[in-house]
């Protein structure tokens, strides 16, 4: 029973996952993606195309999910946890919080292609073996945590992570996103 109970939850947290990224519109490591939409005056800093960001926030995506699980799998202390995981969101959410800024930029269209590359994943989720026990860990894993509210909230949120890289669907998910990342919230200089 409790093995069925838990294949529906993952089911349904993939199903989430699915129309959140549907509802907001659409192979760089995460440290790739801060110097690649460095937003400084420099000229040398390039505009990224739909196609890049696409990449670059599954390539996130998929790392903070690796991540996650590799920090949870011997089952820490919450305290232990809480703050590794909070430096390690932090840095997911300001990486996605540059590409979109990239992001912001582009019109439907573009934008389409970036979901669509996210939307992807999702689906990978449910057909591919290595990403479908990716994510049957990750759900099992945060779920021993759920204890701890805040932290259990937090570590949810890697399942929808991707949202930071869409302005509109963080501030329509998140009614502090202004308050909290507005500095960051702004169109790129890049050309």
């Amino acid at each position: 029973m409790k093995r069925k109970n838990f294949k529906h939850t993952t089911q349904l947290l993939v199903i989430i996952g699915i129309l959140m990224m549907t509802a907001c519109g659409g192979k760089e490591t995460g440290e790739e993606v801060i110097s690649s939409t460095n937003q400084s005056n420099n000229s040398s800093c390039k505009k990224l195309s739909p196609e890049q960001a696409g990449e670059q926030v599954v390539a996130i995506y998929r790392k903070a999910m690796k991540e996650t699980v590799d920090l949870l799998k011997n089952k820490p202390d919450a305290a232990s946890v809480e703050k590794t995981f909070n430096t390690s969101l932090e840095n997911y959410q300001n990486q996605l919080l540059k590409i979109g800024q990239h992001v912001m930029t582009m019109n439907s269209q573009q934008k389409g292609v970036v979901e669509s590359a996210i939307n992807k994943e999702h689906m990978n989720m449910q057909i591919n073996k290595e990403a479908k026990e990716l994510f049957a860990d990750f759900s099992k894993l945060i779920f021993e945590y759920r204890n701890h509210k805040e932290l259990y909230t937090n570590l949810k949120s890697i399942n929808i992570i991707t949202q930071f890289a869409f302005f509109d669907l963080l501030k329509k998910q998140n009614q502090n996103a202004e308050q909290k990342w507005g500095d960051m919230m702004k169109p790129t200089s890049c050309k």
